[in-house]
Order: C-alpha cells, then structure tokens, then sequence
C-alpha cells in the first residue's frame, strides 16, 4: 500500500513537468500559478492518505493486540533448537548444525533406563481432529493415525495399510466410521477389521489393522503403550473441570526436549533444583549464565515442598506432591503464594491443581515420547469464567520461562544411572523406584533403538 502511494505521486510529479513544459513560453520560465495550486492539492492529497492508511494501521494492530490479550487463549510452541542450546564452536554455526552436533557428542549409557515407559501417552489434542479428519502421529517409535468418524469417536491404528503398506495418514479419507486407503480403496472400521475391497468380493482373512487402545478425556487424546502388548492395567482419571466443561480452555504451550522421558517428570522430585535454577524472578530471563545477575533479582521465588503424601495415593501408578510458590521481594517479605496440588499419573502425565489468589485453575502436563531422547511436553491450562484470560496468559508465560530454564539442562545433560545423590536428595531415589513399575523386562533400551547419534534432526 505505501509502495503503491509513492509510486503514484511519482507519476502525478511526471504528468505535472510535462504540463508544465507545455505552459512555459518559450521566452522565459515562470511557473503558472495554476499549475502551483494543482501541485500543492496532489501533495496534499497524497500525504493525508498516506497519514491516514499508516494511522488506520497502527490503530488496527493496537485494537488487535487489545483482543489477543483479553480473549484469545495463549497458545506458543518451542521446536526442537529454539531454545536450550549454545553453540559449542569459536566458528558460526546454524541451530540446526547446534543440535545435531550436540546430540552426536552427547554419549548416554546403555545403563540409562528404557526408553519407552508402559503407560498412557497423549498423542493430540482433542481439537485439532475434527469429524471427518485423519491425522498422521509418532509415538513411542511407532508411526500412527487417528482418524475421528461421522459418529464422533476416535480410532487409533498403526499408519500403514496391511495390503501393500500405503501410508493411511497421506491421502487416506473418512467414510462414515472408516479409513479408506488412498491406494487401492480398501476400507477398515474403528476396529480395525477390514470391511470393503472395492474390487473384491471377498475380504482377505489377515487384512486387519493394529488398533491401538485409546482414550479422549481431559481435551486429549491418549493411547496405551505396553512393550507387551497387554490390555491396559489402569484408567486415565477424568478431571471434572475439563471434561463437564465448567473450567474454559486458556492456551497451550508446547516444548520439542531431548531428553529421557524420565527426565522431566523427576524434576518436580528435585527440590534443591527448585530453589536455585528457578529462585530467579521470571523476569531475569532463561539463560542460566546470566539469569542471576538481572536487576530483577530483588524479587524471587521460593518453592517450599512437601513429598509425604508422594506414595498414599491409594493407587500404585499415582503420586502426589503439594508444592506452595512464594512471591518473597527483597529476601524479606513474602506478598504472593500459589499453592499447587500436583498428581503424578503414570510415567506421562501430571494434573496441577492450583489455587491463585483470584481463584483455583487446572494445568494439564503430558509427556509424549516420539523417539529415543526425543520428547514433547505440554502445558495446558483451564480457568473459571471470573478469571480474567490476561492473567491465565501470566501465568502460561511465567510457566514457558521456568521450562525454557529446563531446557537448557534437559537438552545437554547426559543422563547418569547411579548419580551421586546426597542424604538431602532421597526423594529423588524413592521417586525414580516408584517410577520402575513402568518398565518391564521387554521394555526397549537406547541400544535396542535408533543410536541417538543417527538421530539427526
């Protein structure tokens, strides 16, 4: 728009010197009076148009942003290099070039624990597939397709067609409760049976898809790995707040790690790393180098835990924590406290119940592993009507900054299987043995995958 202002003053500018070669006499050169007025009025013209579209604009972009912040839900993604890496080498490199060269270096031992937790896993939100949709997924190492039907419900099966291996997630469609090919047009249910081969009379007897066992609730949807193939041994809880609605959906954040699974769940176990990596306001930034050098550091946090409750649960593949976050400005007055209730079920998923001083909310974390060492981790918040969206995005963004914090560690730790835990460090030892439940004897190792090095990204 502005481009095409300039270049049509430059052309009323030409048609002017034309015009007014035309009305200079030949004996001298004084400009009409005409010919002044009419320049002026084309100038004028020109720049108040020009004034009036650049105000129009940055009113435009202040309104928006105004709407942004007061009704729409928080909604960021950290890919995979965008935050948690340095470049190791005196010579430039791209992120790309970063990660994967960390990765290579990194040696984990083959001592580490398995790869692939047995548990529920979330593989998408609820809404990002709609009727009539099919979504291609990676999880757990296996390639993946959910598909929701004309009824509602989702099926989860594994990617490829059982006739000639077709992918089912490129090009595949939904017809009625089923997933046609997009090769040869056979047709499988929600079942997974093989229902339709558009040229055939008969079904073939071992045409049938691998269903996965799934579940939606809590506005995701999950499947059940088991590196036994077993039926699932527990049920995902259902959080009332979310699933009867009576809590609205306020934004999501979304982190690419490369780490173990276990990793991120254990972090919550480490109390002495709560009080020192993410003691520094949010404010003073992520990079662990510096964040404690910020003028903002005349405020701080202060986590205060307490694990008895870890193990009385009543069930065997939940632990629980009580965390209370204190606002404590100038090392001497404590102004604002959060008090969070956090549910640990099975190895991928954590429900926080947290009471603000202007109300309670609800925080969905959920860990999915893609790949060895590779991980994504969502946040998802849910809030009360009275609660106003602005401070719901407050906190999701205070959230991505003590993960961003994380990630720095996560992404470039190597993963020790006897660290040297100190007596004040034990709940981290009896965390990491109620987390061995979830492995079995076949549960996939580091060596028995794709070596991390071959990983690049």
């Amino acid at each position: 728009m502005e481009n095409c202002l300039v270049r049509n003053f430059y052309r009323a500018t030409l048609s002017m010197a034309s015009h007014k070669s035309e009305m200079t006499s030949s004996n001298n050169d004084i400009i009409s009076p005409e010919f002044v007025a009419t320049s002026i009025t084309i100038f004028a013209v020109v720049f108040s148009s020009y004034v009036t579209y650049y105000v129009i604009k940055r009113i435009w972009r202040i309104v928006y942003y105004l709407y942004d912040l007061i009704f729409l839900p928080y909604e960021l993604i950290r890919p995979l290099g965008s935050v948690g890496y340095t470049n190791p080498e005196s010579y430039e490199m791209t992120q790309r070039q970063i990660v994967n060269l960390v990765r290579r270096r990194r040696k984990q031992g083959l001592e580490i624990p398995p790869v692939y937790p047995n548990g529920w896993f979330r593989i998408m939100d609820s809404r990002f597939l709609k009727k009539g949709e099919v979504k291609q997924v990676t999880a757990m190492g296996e390639n993946l397709i959910a598909f929701r039907g004309k009824s509602g419900n989702v099926s989860v099966m594994d990617a490829y067609c059982t006739h000639m291996g077709a992918n089912l997630g490129v090009g595949g469609r939904v017809s009625g409760d089923c997933i046609q090919c997009p090769f040869h047009g056979w047709k499988f249910n929600m079942e997974g049976k093989c229902v339709e081969v558009p040229y055939s009379d008969k079904l073939p007897k071992n045409g049938d898809m691998k269903t996965w066992h799934s579940r939606e609730m809590n506005g995701n949807i999950y499947v059940w790995y088991h590196c036994d193939g077993t039926d699932p041994e527990w049920e995902m809880p259902s959080v009332p707040q979310v699933d009867k609605q009576q809590y609205a959906y306020a934004g999501r954040i979304e982190h690419h790690i490369n780490t173990h699974i276990q990793d991120i769940p254990e972090n919550g176990y480490d109390e002495p790393h709560l009080n020192y990596l993410h003691q520094p306001l949010v404010l003073a930034g992520v990079n662990l180098a510096t964040h404690f050098d910020s003028k903002f550091n005349l405020a701080g946090n202060i986590m205060e835990t307490d694990y008895s409750t870890m193990l009385q649960t009543g069930e065997k593949h939940v632990a629980k924590i009580s965390l209370l976050h204190v606002f404590e400005v100038f090392s001497r007055w404590r102004m604002v406290y959060v008090n969070f209730q956090i549910y640990q079920i099975g190895p991928g998923v954590v429900h926080l119940h947290v009471t603000t001083p202007v109300g309670k909310i609800v925080i969905i974390q959920n860990i999915t592993p893609v790949e060895p060492m590779d991980q994504i981790l969502t946040h998802a918040l849910f809030k009360p009507w009275y609660i106003p969206n602005i401070i719901a995005k407050a906190v999701l963004w205070g959230l991505t900054v003590q993960v961003d914090r994380d990630l720095m560690v996560w992404n470039n730790r190597r993963i020790l299987a006897k660290p040297l835990f100190l007596k004040e460090e034990k709940v981290q030892k009896t965390f990491r043995r109620w987390y061995k439940q979830f492995y079995t004897d076949n549960s996939p190792r580091l060596g028995d995958t794709k070596k991390e090095g071959d990983l690049d990204w």
